[in-house]
């Protein structure tokens, strides 16, 4: 077991790597937060050599979520929480999807998976504000997403509060490209970001093409329903200082 991120003891009984749980049995896991530990979305996994990987597309992954990074922020605290889960299962030509006995190569065919599902629908209202946790559990491959008409505001970057609204993607794409606003996620980030729907309409997140070293996965990954009375809520117009002093002066 792994609780991935967290600033926790790795002995016993809480995130020991090295610990084997055996099919079949029961076992407990405690954890013990130091007080002063970082608000924000971490996540857990089995963390067995040779196995994590298939455990993990296979959904074995869940959020773990330490409250209180936003509460001094109306703006954030009224919005509206979602986990998104982001995964990857692997087929064959045969629509067999990979296991113990066959692990299949980086090039086999994958599609993405948001919480255990393909192509799932996300309600909003007009101009409702939401916050996305955004998990990427994908064992190899990036991500290079986009919400058609959308632009969607990192306020967290792995656990860690952003101390700032500006903190764009990327800048992956050329200059004048259709989709300034993409956003890169590797396998294990997570991403906190506030998203205000647009007018009344269907959207499409999805994964562009993206080279890293080989081809990543692109497709739907939800749609965005935006349908409804319209909601009067505003995005933050700046963020408070974050849990760790800055080194972008130096």
């Amino acid at each position: 077991f792994h609780f991935h991120g967290a600033h926790v003891s790795p002995e016993g009984i809480s995130d020991n790597v090295f610990r084997a749980m055996t099919p079949g049995g029961s076992y407990d896991i405690e954890i013990t937060l130091p007080a002063d530990h970082p608000a924000g979305t971490y996540w857990y996994h089995p963390h067995r050599h040779g196995a994590a990987d298939i455990q993990i597309a296979s959904g074995m992954a869940g959020v773990i979520v330490i409250a209180g990074d936003f509460d001094d922020v109306p703006e954030i605290a009224a919005a509206r929480e979602r986990v998104l889960i982001l995964g990857e299962a692997v087929f064959d030509g045969f629509g067999r999807v990979e296991d113990f006995a066959t692990v299949f190569r980086e090039t086999a065919a994958r599609f993405i998976t948001v919480n255990g599902q393909r192509a799932p629908t996300i309600d909003m209202h007009p101009g409702e504000v939401q916050r996305w946790r955004l998990l990427h559990t994908g064992h190899q491959d990036d991500l290079y997403f986009v919400l058609d008409g959308h632009t969607l505001l990192p306020i967290a970057r792995d656990g860690n509060a952003l101390d700032r609204l500006d903190q764009a993607p990327l800048p992956l794409t050329d200059p004048g490209a259709d989709h300034l606003d993409a956003m890169l996620i590797a396998p294990g980030q997570r991403i906190d970001v506030l998203v205000q729907a647009g007018q009344p309409g269907t959207y499409d997140l999805h994964a562009l093409p993206y080279n890293q070293g080989y081809p990543s996965p692109t497709g739907l990954m939800a749609r965005v329903v935006v349908a409804g009375e319209p909601l009067q809520m505003e995005l933050p117009a700046a963020l408070p200082p974050g849990p760790f002093e800055s080194l972008r002066d130096d």
